[in-house]
C-alpha cells in the first residue's frame, strides 16, 4: 500500500501536505521467528540466574551452540560484559520479568488481562514480604 504525504505536525502549516510517498506493509511475524525470540529471552534469564552462582558456567553458556543460535552477537557481548557485576536480583524476580516479556508476544485474546496478572504478582510480593 502506498501512502502520500501527511501532515507535517506543525500547527501553522495544518493545510500543507508533505510531498513524499510512503510504502506501508503490515507483516505478521513468522511463528518460528517468535519462538526464536522467546527461547532467547528464556536463555537470557537462565544466564542471569547462573551468573549469580557461577560466572564461569554463565560464560560457558554464552559460548554454547545454543546461545549462538538464539542470541545475537550484540546480546551475547552485552551479557558477557555484565558477568562480574553483582546483582541483588532474585531468581523469582528474574523469572517474573522474563514472564512479563514473554506475555508481550502473545495476542491479547490469548492471555488473561494484563492488569490482573500484574496485580496478582504485586499481591504475591506483598504476601511474601509480610
Amino acid at each position: 500500500m502506498l501512502l502520500f504525504g501527511g501532515n507535517p505536525g506543525i500547527e501553522e502549516y495544518q493545510n500543507d501536505r508533505m510531498c513524499d510517498f510512503w510504502c506501508f506493509q503490515a507483516l505478521n511475524e513468522d511463528p518460528a521467528e517468535i519462538m526464536l525470540k522467546l527461547r532467547g529471552l528464556l536463555l537470557e534469564a537462565e544466564f542471569l540466574e547462573i551468573k549469580a552462582k557461577s560466572p564461569t558456567e554463565a560464560l560457558t553458556l554464552l559460548r554454547s551452540e545454543k546461545s549462538v543460535d538464539l542470541l545475537s552477537r550484540e546480546t551475547r557481548e552485552s551479557l558477557a560484559a555484565q558477568i562480574f557485576e553483582s546483582s541483588d536480583e532474585s531468581a523469582w524476580s528474574i523469572r517474573s520479568c522474563t514472564f512479563s516479556q514473554l506475555m508481550k508476544f502473545l495476542n491479547e485474546d490469548l492471555v488473561e488481562p494484563r492488569s490482573n496478572l500484574q496485580q496478582l504478582i504485586s499481591n504475591s510480593i506483598d504476601i511474601v514480604t509480610n
